[in-house]
């Protein structure tokens, strides 16, 4: 009998997986239909090379990303791409720009703070990420709580007249000025004197550091 552990797997059933195209697992003995509200990767972390990527190119359609065709170090044309070093356990990076060392790490040895409150500003292309036709910048979110064995990181598509949640990115209109969301307030991101600030979420203060191209949030006393 195969073990289920935690992560995410592809949905197989063809009367479920247009709507829920992913199943994630929190245990052996819980697992759920999961949607997909946006494109990105969806990462079960691993050892020795096991580390499994699923990329989602719409909300509806998600394929298995061959470990062969997962570069293992960032740099020419890889922006917004993902590079995964075997290791123990595997490292697993976002390449922030097209420089070898310009890299968000998400995982590795020793790594196990909270990384559910960092967004990147990144330009993103037909060449580097399939799902868009024409160069353009977007809002990636990295997502993965503290020592969990799963990871996401997603491209958001918000375009907004206003803020409606806190600790969200905005665009106001397509190729405007990116936007940090906090209570209420839109908060441009520019790299004139980066913004720092605190916010309450989830009944927890928040520090919130803003730049042009990052924004980040971690709990007070906790470092990203």
């Amino acid at each position: 009998m195969t073990t289920v552990s935690e992560g995410y797997y592809l949905n197989g059933d063809v009367n479920t997986n247009i709507e829920y195209p992913l199943i994630y697992c929190k245990s052996s003995t819980s697992c759920s239909l999961t949607a997909i509200q946006n494109v990105g990767y969806y990462i079960t972390l691993g050892s020795s090379g096991s580390t499994k990527v699923i990329f989602c190119k719409s909300t509806s359609s998600c394929e298995s990303v061959s470990a062969g065709l997962i570069p293992t170090d960032c740099g020419s044309s890889k922006q917004a791409q993902i590079a995964v070093t075997s290791g123990d356990p595997d490292t697993v990076k976002l390449c922030t720009t097209s420089s070898a060392t310009d890299e968000y790490q998400i995982s590795g040895n020793g790594l196990t703070e909270d990384k559910s409150g960092i967004f990147y500003i990144l330009s993103v292309t037909s060449a580097n990420i399939d799902s868009f036709t024409t160069t353009r910048n977007i809002a990636v979110k990295v997502y993965r709580e503290k020592s969990a064995n799963t990871a996401t990181i997603t491209f958001l598509d918000i375009v907004k007249s206003e803020c409606t949640t806190d600790n969200e990115i905005i665009q106001i209109k397509d190729n405007s000025p990116f936007y940090y969301c906090a209570g209420g307030i839109p908060i441009q991101m520019k790299n004139s004197g980066n913004a720092k600030f605190a916010i309450k979420k989830d009944d927890v203060y928040q520090i919130v550091s803003l730049s042009e191209n990052k924004a980040t949030y971690s709990k007070t006393g906790e470092n990203q």
